[in-house]
């Protein structure tokens, strides 16, 4: 069990996040230091698990995912696949870059 060093709730080994310099976090605060980020217009790394996998936020509805999880629509940024269904059945054309 770590401790998340912002909200300091105990979660375990496998919910820790990395959010730049804070080597355990919570989702939640990871989440919310990704909106943060994204209102001031900053970058921020988020990684998660064994392997340091990348976590980014859906530019559409602002959930956190895993990069690999998320496609890069031409207007409108990294989208995750509930998302680009949305668009998708309201009639709106989504172009996604290969």
């Amino acid at each position: 069990m770590k401790i998340c060093e912002i909200c300091k709730k105990t979660i375990s080994e496998d919910e820790v996040f990395g959010v730049d310099k804070h080597e355990s976090v919570c989702f939640e605060c990871a989440e919310a230091e990704a909106l943060k980020a994204k209102e001031e217009k900053r970058e921020i790394q988020i990684t998660h698990g064994e392997f340091a996998e990348a976590w980014s936020l859906c530019q559409w509805c602002d959930s956190l995912f895993p990069e690999s999880e998320l496609q890069e629509e031409r207007d409108l940024g990294y989208l995750c696949g509930h998302c680009i269904s949305a668009i998708s059945s309201r009639g709106e054309e989504v172009w996604l870059k290969n």
